[in-house]
């Protein structure tokens, strides 16, 4: 009986030592796991500062090359700028700011000024904007002012200047077919003034500007010829009535850029995928970052 007890003793004591290590083993296992997933994040964000530091490096060396002239053709503009490290790959993608329309100036400017964002808008949401952005309690005949929105959405109409493009979405007037990609290459909060980089404007942006069909395309045809814009003189017409609309027109241009967004994809050894949008004021050979977004995940 002794020797059984024993033995029962034994087996139990195997049992639970079994059941602790199993669990210890467990526990040993996760916390492995969730160091190496913080790890290949920690791996992600590093890469995704060095595509930064990349990107503000290839502005920089431009701002060296060309002063303040910014156009198309140089290296900043490309497709796509990839970069390869010990720790994956990175990619990163420099647009241009200063080639888009700025809705606080244009929502603040001249009755002709305001009158181009329904261009953009449908006349609803570009009347609403104007209201949005002005210090006034006066509404648009179409527009919206604070009873639109407290009384019906229980938040105020901000009276000040819009702090991002998904703002749009609290405004009366915006409907859910907004075409968003498309309006971020047409539109933006960052810029100073409401002038356009003619070096690096987009046609729609020509159009959305008021520019008549002739106008934009003799703009265009010129940069697709290798011609850069160093002076707004560059541009020579001989019809009369293109070069009185020029004449008009060219206070909304300038043939340099400071504000730059920067798409910054990484993807490690791994497989773990992080991204980042930045926006950047280049002043000179230093820059400013205004914005910094980023996400993470795994395929």
């Amino acid at each position: 009986k002794e020797k059984s007890a024993i033995s029962i003793f034994i087996l139990w004591s195997v049992f639970f030592s079994v059941l602790i290590s199993i669990g210890l083993g467990y526990r040993t296992h996760k916390e492995l796991m969730a160091f190496s997933f913080y790890r290949d994040r920690f791996y992600g964000r590093q890469m995704l500062f060095r595509g930064f530091v990349q990107g503000c490096e290839l502005l920089r060396r431009d701002y060296i090359q060309s002063g303040d002239l910014d156009f198309l053709t140089e290296d900043w503009a490309a497709e796509e700028i990839v970069f390869n490290d010990d720790l994956g790959t990175i990619r990163v993608k420099i647009t241009d700011e200063d080639s888009k329309i700025n809705l606080n100036y244009f929502a603040r400017g001249s009755n002709s000024e305001q009158a181009l964002l329904k261009n953009i808008f449908n006349a609803e949401l570009a009347e609403s904007i104007i209201d949005w952005v002005d210090k006034d309690d006066i509404s648009h005949p179409i527009g919206g002012e604070q009873p639109n929105y407290y009384n019906f959405q229980n938040y105020n109409c901000r009276n000040s200047d819009i702090k991002s493009i998904y703002e749009l979405k609290y405004i009366k007037g915006f409907r859910e077919d907004l075409d968003f990609p498309a309006l971020f290459d047409a539109v933006t909060i960052y810029t100073e003034s409401i002038k356009v980089n003619i070096n690096t404007v987009s046609s729609s942006v020509l159009s959305a500007l008021g520019l008549s069909s002739e106008l934009f395309e003799a703009i265009l045809a010129y940069r697709e010829n290798g011609g850069v814009f160093e002076s707004l003189s560059y541009l020579q017409l001989d019809n009369p009535a293109l070069k009185a609309e020029w004449d008009a027109y060219r206070k909304y241009f300038k043939t340099g850029s400071q504000y730059f967004k920067m798409a910054i994809n990484a993807e490690t050894t791994k497989g773990i995928k992080s991204q980042s949008m930045a926006i950047v004021k280049r002043d000179r050979e230093s820059f400013e970052v205004l914005g910094w977004w980023e996400n993470f995940w795994t395929e």
